[in-house]
């Protein structure tokens, strides 16, 4: 009988293993080895010689990627703070019970499974020159000409791509602060509305803090998925950003001599994007800690 259950704890043991070995094995030959290879090609001019560095300099000298990567921080940082800000908004004003409260969840829950192509689509059909809204703006009379409307998409100042990745993720971050949110006491808060503390005070000094850390986890997937974003920028977009960029040097010019900087711009990309999303994960994590103790 000991023997059986020794038997069935091993196996217990050995498929947690496996189940942790696998996507390991996945992350490594999807990820890990297609940077590998990447790096190693950034390294090589287009006729496989070895070079150093002399690709990210071309890379970083060129004024196309100077424009790109301005580009995509400007974009980046606005959404995030788009984003946050929204989603807090959001997340205290469904803290409360009122009157259509579950519809408004299950509309959040609806838009997070929305893949960002589709976004883009739906917002272009919307927010467009000739899209729905601008007709509606006509047909009662607000608008006397299509063209008369803002253009929104196609634009140098991005705002097409802010306004679909900020609908994009909205609904995410809100639902995730709002989980936060039922799962905190509000003992403190009482308390300190009963000793005649405002409601802003309140909101910084005991929601906020506790929100930190998942605002910081949430925000990773927003910053990678902004930074990193290839389908809105080339949909709604009218400028390089810097994975556009790489597509476009390393697709669309062929055998020209900004070909092998695709390689040197996508694995620019790689760095940022891990290392800004380490920095939030590490102060996310020393955010847990500070509360248990």
């Amino acid at each position: 009988m000991k023997t059986k259950i020794s038997e069935s704890a091993d196996v217990r043991k050995i498929a947690v293993v496996l189940s942790a070995l696998v996507p390991s094995l996945i992350a490594l030959f999807f990820f890990f080895w297609p940077l590998i290879e990447s790096i190693k090609e950034s390294f090589r001019n287009f006729y496989g010689d070895y070079v150093g560095w002399e690709n990210y300099v071309e890379a970083i000298n060129n004024p196309a990627f100077i424009q790109a990567f301005n580009y995509t921080l400007r974009i980046t940082l606005i959404v995030l703070a788009v984003t946050i800000v929204s989603s807090i908004i959001l997340a205290m004003a469904l803290r409360r019970t009122f009157i259509g409260k579950k519809l408004t969840l299950f509309l959040l829950q609806v838009d997070v499974a929305v893949p960002s192509i589709a976004c883009a689509t739906m917002m272009i059909l919307v927010l467009s020159k000739t899209g729905a809204l601008s007709r509606l703006l006509h047909n009662i009379g607000l608008l006397d000409n299509y063209k008369d409307f803002p253009n929104i998409f196609y634009n140098s100042n991005g705002l097409g791509v802010i306004i679909s990745v900020v609908w994009l993720f909205v609904p995410y971050i809100t639902l995730s602060l709002i989980s936060v949110l039922h799962s905190i006491s509000n003992e403190e808060e009482d308390q300190a509305a009963t000793l005649g503390i405002g409601k802003i005070k309140r909101f910084i000094f005991i929601t906020l803090p506790s929100l930190k850390s998942s605002i910081a986890y949430t925000s990773i997937l927003c910053f990678a998925c902004t930074f990193a974003s290839f389908e809105l920028p080339s949909l709604v977009g009218d400028q390089h950003s810097m994975v556009t960029l790489a597509y476009y040097y390393f697709n669309i010019l062929g055998t020209a001599p900004r070909h092998m900087e695709s390689y040197s711009i996508s694995i620019i990309v790689t760095v940022i994007t891990l290392a800004v999303s380490s920095l939030l994960m590490y102060y996310s994590l020393s955010t847990d800690e500070k509360r248990r103790g």
